[in-house]
């Protein structure tokens, strides 16, 4: 198995002040001469718009998508393990 640790540094997001969509982070992971992997985009545990009937539908249909940010320092952290298939990680 093939271990890869990928850091990101983003701002927070934030959703348009009249919109009703959360705030959510979008994946898509593109490899040179690949065809490139768009994962389910992450949302904040934090975000008030992220109802309970939300939480339970995520668990219902087995998608683990929620980030928890904490406070380390002056930043917020969030942290997740992706898993690709290995056609996507294999390059040998």
């Amino acid at each position: 198995m093939l271990t890869v640790n990928i850091h990101f540094i983003l701002l927070y997001p934030g959703a348009d002040r009249l919109s009703r969509d959360l705030k959510a982070i979008n994946l898509t992971i593109k490899e040179p001469n690949q065809t490139e992997y768009t994962s389910n985009r992450f949302i904040f545990d934090n975000d008030p718009r992220l109802t309970e009937f939300c939480r339970k539908r995520l668990v219902k249909i087995d998608v683990d998508n929620i980030l928890k940010p904490k406070m380390e320092g002056t930043i917020m952290v969030a942290t997740k393990n992706i898993v690709l298939n290995n056609s996507v990680l294999a390059k040998k």
